[in-house]
């Protein structure tokens, strides 16, 4: 009872069936639709609706044959709806002639002449018959407008608007949809045609009229897909545009995050990074890249985004990841140009981080692919004639194939060009010199763009192994070769005019220097001031002075003026010119008023100072040197300097308290010796107003007659300061012991040994031996007076007249007999 009262619940009557089908077919239920029309048709008032039904679920299922067999066994249903589904199945079927034939005869209803009309221009479009789909569109048009179906007139002049746009017809495309009242359509066909157009506008450079249909569609209560097409648009449309370009950022940063699976959204990620990086937003490009990695994990084997990656990396001064990165791209890259590329750059990556020995191998690697895929021949599989330079490391080249690249794919027989130059730089900076220098010579024999920059590098090489003659003759061939570059030739004439310099050939170098300022204006001054330092060279002291005296008040270069103080300061020294050269130091140091540069020439300003009795000035001078590089490796020697003014100016407890400070900054050996034994003079001059600090002197005179640092004339000096504290000290014997012990026989014996005494030495030698002949004298011993005096007189010193003097008046007083 209960399963035959179920049963009955699932029967429908043969009225429903037709109606389930409609409904079925609404829902997109193809099947059940088509299986629900079938039996409809055993109601014969429902049949030819049925039938329908059941053509339209095959066609939406892709059964077209048979639709075709079915329309064949029904004989009796020829009207217009089954004549259009017999030419939409031939359509689809790819049988296009007889789809046409179906169509030929006339549609009475304006419905099925719609439909007919727009299969037409189908059936044409896809036999590429323009004129006839265009015929088809029009009648289509007509159509929708009897039937006023704005829905459908709009779809319509979608439809043609879009073949049109596919053969490259913009204006027309643009003209049908303007024409066709398509772009001021409501509903989905109006915003895919506002859409369309938008695109054509931007692709013919109408960027205004395209800009107002994306924001309107942006807007809109188009569809959520067409919002959002709309919105990438615009986004990268702001992009191009600096006024807009932070707005597209945000917008196009939005519509990735809130649509990570569009179909859009992994190339506008990727876009948004490349306008960051090239924006010179490094660290922004970099987080873009990274997020778009991590959400799209397959793309870790895409070599674009790793390379440009690493561009973002470098930019950020993260070498290390860079290297990591370019490595990565080179390993996934699908083509041997981008391999090529990301190796170059691994390899430019490791000689900024400091890594030329690493780096030169893989521009070696990059140089082997690009001839071995180009089927050029190796570089170096020719020689260049003549020897040339070794030695010597340039300043590195520029990043020749880095800006090319960037300009588009690199060709590879140029980057193996390129990257044995590159790899000949690596070498230079590794200290491979004899490799380096074969690389270059290989880029020369090549004969490409290289080979002058390869020549300057050789002829550097030279000039710094000595080879000045070999140097000058590269320089020739690239400063007479109207291939080369105007600045290849410059630096070649400037590089022949300092190798010519350093070879003593000052009138050479004067014309090559005058040749660079013809050639590169920009630089004239900087020659003049290296043909004033050729006049110097040849002789012409007072000339040389004049000429940059002049160039310095001229110039308008602020560096080249402060090389000029430099030097007018070094030759103001020299000429002991003092109170100029301490201006020419003061204003150099002005001009390095933040670095150990000027703090060394305030320093040299105060030897200048004290050297014309201003030592008050010297004080001052090195007490802002001191301070402005306190930890510079000369602050021994200011130190010294000013605690010498110190002494000069009698304050010699200052000056004690500075020498002292002197061994707490690491002196040379040199520094410190003079420190203590200025140390030890200041301390003897405080004894005058303080006997106690007599016997701190003593001491450090002493300690410093222990070492072997001291010059023989510091040893004469020291020994003979000792024996006159002593004397202060009023140890009379010790006194005299030290000074004809350690001062005067010390002298001459080591005078007899060959050894050479300053004026100071030779000074204290012979009062050494006028006090001991004065003190022997008193004591009565003539004898020893006279005989300490006879060698000062046969030691040839300024002093041997004095000497002989004072022994002609022992002698005339009969105490010498």
């Amino acid at each position: 009872m209960l399963v035959a009262l179920f049963a009955g619940a699932l029967t429908v009557f043969a009225g429903e069936e037709l109606d389930l089908a409609r409904q079925a077919l609404r829902d997109g239920l193809w099947k059940i639709a088509l299986s629900h029309a079938e039996a409809a048709q055993s109601n014969a008032q429902d049949r030819a609706s049925a039938r329908l039904v059941v053509l339209e679920a095959l066609d939406a299922l892709g059964e077209n044959k048979k639709a075709l067999e079915r329309l064949s066994a029904w004989t009796d249903e020829n009207g217009e709806a089954f004549r259009y589904r017999k030419a939409l199945a031939f359509s689809k079927l790819g049988r296009r002639d007889a789809a046409r034939a179906a169509l030929a005869a006339p549609f009475a209803s304006s419905d099925w002449n719609l439909a007919a009309s727009r299969l037409r221009a189908r059936t044409a479009v896809e036999d590429g018959r323009r004129d006839e789909a265009s015929a088809a569109f029009r009648t289509a048009l007509s159509a929708a407008d009897a039937l006023t179906n704005a829905v459908a007139r709009t779809e319509v002049a979608l439809e043609w608007a879009r073949f049109v746009a596919a053969s490259g017809d913009e204006e027309n495309t643009l003209a049908i949809l303007k024409d066709e009242r398509a772009l001021e359509a409501p509903g989905a066909a109006g915003d895919e045609a506002r859409l369309l157009a938008s695109e054509l506008y931007a692709a013919v450079g109408r960027t205004n009229d395209a800009r107002v249909l994306w924001k309107r569609l942006a807007a809109s209560t188009a569809s959520k897909d067409i919002r959002r097409r709309a919105a990438f648009r615009l986004g990268f449309d702001e992009l191009t545009s600096s006024a807009t370009a932070t707005s597209g950022v945000s917008r196009i940063r939005a519509l990735v995050r809130e649509n990570p699976d569009d179909p859009d959204a992994r190339e506008a990620a990727i876009h948004l990074a490349d306008h960051l990086l090239a924006a010179g937003d490094a660290a922004g490009a970099h987080d873009e890249y990274r997020r778009f990695l991590e959400a799209n994990p397959a793309s870790v084997l895409d070599a674009r985004v790793i390379e440009n990656r690493g561009w973002a990396q470098m930019a950020l001064g993260r070498r290390a990841e860079a290297i990591g990165s370019f490595a990565r791209a080179a390993q996934v890259a699908t083509n041997t140009e981008t391999r090529a590329r990301c190796l170059y750059k691994q390899a430019d990556a490791l000689v900024a981080d400091a890594r030329p020995a690493d780096a030169a191998p893989i521009y070696a690697q990059v140089a082997n692919l690009a001839t071995s895929r180009s089927g050029v021949a190796p570089l170096g599989s020719r020689d260049a004639a003549g020897a040339f330079g070794e030695s010597g490391v340039a300043p590195l080249g520029s990043r020749d194939a880095a800006r090319a690249f960037g300009e588009g794919d690199m060709p590879l027989a140029k980057l193996a060009e390129l990257a044995t130059f590159a790899e000949a730089d690596a070498l230079e900076r590794a200290g491979q010199a004899e490799k380096a220098s074969a690389r270059y010579r290989a880029v020369l024999a090549a004969g490409g763009v290289k080979r002058f920059r390869a020549a300057l590098r050789l002829a550097a090489q030279s000039v710094s192994a000595g080879r000045n003659e070999d140097a000058i003759a590269l320089y020739a061939t690239v400063a007479t070769n109207a291939a080369a570059g105007p600045a290849e030739r410059v630096a070649a004439y400037a590089g022949r005019g300092r190798a010519h310099y350093r070879a003593y050939r000052f009138r050479d170098a004067r014309a090559d220097f005058g040749k660079v300022a013809e050639l590169d204006s920009s630089r004239a001054d900087e020659m003049r001031f290296l043909k004033a330092l050729c006049l110097y060279g040849e002789g012409g002291d007072a000339d040389a002075k004049a000429e940059a005296l002049d160039l310095r008040n001229k110039t308008d270069d602020v560096a080249l003026k402060t090389d000029l103080s430099l030097w007018l300061a070094k030759w103001c020294y020299n000429h002991r010119e003092w109170r100029d050269a301490q201006a020419h130091y003061e204003s150099y140091a002005a001009a390095h008023a933040q670095d150990e540069k000027g703090a060394d020439a305030l320093t040299w300003a105060a030897r200048c100072a004290s050297a014309c009795g201003d030592d008050a000035k010297a004080v001052e001078l090195t007490t802002r040197a001191a301070k402005a590089a306190p930890k510079a490796p000369f602050l021994a020697d200011v130190l010294l300097v000013q605690g010498e003014a110190l002494m000069e100016l009698a304050r010699f407890a200052e000056a004690v308290v500075v020498f002292d400070r002197v061994k707490t900054v690491s002196p040379s050996d040199e520094t410190a010796r003079r420190a203590a034994i200025r140390r030890a003079d200041a301390l003897y001059a405080l004894g005058a107003d303080n006997t106690a600090r007599y016997a701190d002197a003593l001491q450090a005179y002493q300690d410093l007659g222990k070492t072997a640092a001291l010059t023989p004339s510091e040893r004469i000096a020291t020994a003979y300061r000792v024996g006159r504290l002593l004397e202060k000290m009023n140890r009379k014997d010790e006194a005299s012991d030290q000074l004809y012990a350690h001062v005067v026989l010390a002298w001459r014996d080591a005078r007899a040994k060959g050894a050479v005494f300053d004026e100071n030495a030779c000074r204290c030698f012979a009062q050494a031996a006028f006090r001991l002949s004065e003190n022997y004298a008193a004591e009565g011993n003539a004898f020893a007076a006279a005989a300490v005096l006879k060698l000062v007189v046969d030691s040839g010193t300024a002093s041997a007249k004095e000497a002989a003097r004072r022994l002609a008046q022992f002698e005339k007083k009969g105490f010498v007999r």
